[in-house]
């Protein structure tokens, strides 16, 4: 495969012209050939939006979309692995990705793939829903939540990660009906685990994840709290990288406003001091959130308990909203 770092061999690859064939084998090549063609695809879009343009620009988005359908395993994976870069963040390739019907077989690919696959396909699905409500509805439609909440609890670190991403954005944008389909699958441990567990993109996302879901729901906010997620929350804030402390923060807030136990527990674990040092030291949303948080916690302000969710404090436009794209999926 590329050399998927290096932009100097992947600019004289775009240069020889083999974007095109590229994309041409990925539609009329052999089992082997689209596969390979597709991985190709793949080191080629990964960190480069000019990239993906170009690959868009060949007319890449329908064959990689009837791949990620019809393609031998490593196939769908490289296919959806190419469909998840040209959606980092790209309005103009999402909406084509799903106008050749992507979804459908990224949300199968994601309950029937192989490891690469399912991670691959998590991460497509992740990208087209962030800040979308009729690409949310159509993977909520496609079946995808039950498979995505099983991947973040039997998925690879990776699958994982990615699962937890997606979950975030369907429950961001979606309404409350995605928050109880998310619960009632099976999630909220998975996800509690995977802050305690996790990578450090696997523990962000599932922050993430639990902050959206906590968002002015009380049912699913005592689910959180007695799935164990207040002390790796509380961990994250102090131990974290820059992300993970912002989406943690954003947790433990949500988690707070208006219940006296859940705050309890939030002191008892130890956040407090963090949280202090976070409005000190972390970045602009860091510190926002954890402003907020602290409070959440104290019942400061407009005596009205500071009723706010973290997604609505913080315009996340500049980094965390990268964040809840996804990644670049590159292997």
């Amino acid at each position: 495969k590329l050399a998927s770092g290096d932009d100097a061999i992947k600019a004289t690859i775009a240069v020889a012209g083999a974007i095109g064939p590229l994309a041409a084998l990925v539609r009329d090549g052999d089992a082997r050939g689209k596969a390979d063609a597709a991985a190709a695809l793949a080191n080629l879009s990964a960190g480069d939006e000019d990239m993906g343009g170009a690959i868009a620009a060949a007319g890449a988005i329908e064959p990689l979309a009837a791949l990620v359908r019809d393609g031998n395993a490593q196939g769908k994976a490289d296919a959806a692995c190419v469909l998840a870069n040209l959606s980092y963040g790209n309005a103009a390739n999402t909406a084509a990705i799903v106008a050749a019907g992507a979804i459908g077989p990224l949300a199968a690919l994601v309950r029937d793939g192989d490891t690469h696959g399912k991670a691959d396909a998590a991460c497509a699905l992740a990208n087209l829903a962030f800040g979308d409500a009729a690409n949310t509805a159509a993977i909520t439609a496609a079946g995808a939540i039950g498979p995505l909440a099983a991947l973040v609890r039997d998925g690879d670190a990776q699958g994982k990660a990615n699962a937890a991403l997606a979950l975030a954005n369907l429950a961001k944008c979606g309404d409350a009906t995605n928050t109880a389909a998310i619960a009632a699958a099976g999630a909220i441990e998975p996800l509690a685990a995977l802050v305690r567990d996790g990578h450090a993109q696997g523990k962000a996302n599932a922050a993430l994840a639990l902050e959206t879901l906590a968002a002015g729901d009380d049912v699913i906010k005592a689910a959180i709290a007695a799935a164990g997620a207040i002390a790796p929350l509380a961990a994250l804030v102090r131990d974290g990288d820059a992300q993970g402390k912002v989406d943690a923060v954003g947790a433990l807030a949500n988690l707070s406003a208006g219940d006296d136990v859940i705050k309890a527990a939030i002191a008892a674990a130890g956040a407090i001091g963090p949280l202090a040092a976070l409005v000190r030291d972390g970045d602009a949303h860091g510190k926002a959130n954890a402003a907020l948080a602290l409070a959440k916690l104290a019942k400061l302000a407009n005596g009205d308990n500071n009723g706010r969710s973290a997604a609505d404090e913080i315009e996340r436009s500049h980094g965390a909203q990268a964040h809840a794209h996804g990644r670049a999926a590159v292997r």
